[in-house]
């Protein structure tokens, strides 16, 4: 599955709900974020442009690899943080 671009504010929503802190924006549009932990610490801070409506879908891709998760993790992630809701009817789980 191709990953798609996602709004910036569900992005940072997600961020927020994963644990992450945003600490400064690097030039003025790029914000760093990592989790306060010493001990879950990224081996690089996670970059987010301020400038895209939508994150990019490389971005999102190159955040994920970071995150150490996948796109489809990523997805189902978003809707049980309640971010988006789960797309089509069909085959809903109980």
């Amino acid at each position: 599955m191709r990953p798609k671009p996602i709004a910036l504010r569900d992005y940072l929503k997600y961020l927020k709900k994963k644990g992450l802190v945003g600490y400064g924006r690097k030039s003025g549009s790029h914000e760093r974020f990592d989790y306060p932990e010493p001990e879950r610490k990224l081996l690089r801070p996670l970059t987010v442009d301020h400038h895209y409506d939508e994150v990019p879908s490389l971005h999102i891709v190159t955040g994920l690899m970071t995150l150490g998760i996948s796109y489809e993790q990523f997805l189902e992630e978003l809707v049980e943080f309640g971010i988006v809701k789960r797309k089509g009817g069909k085959g809903k789980k109980k």
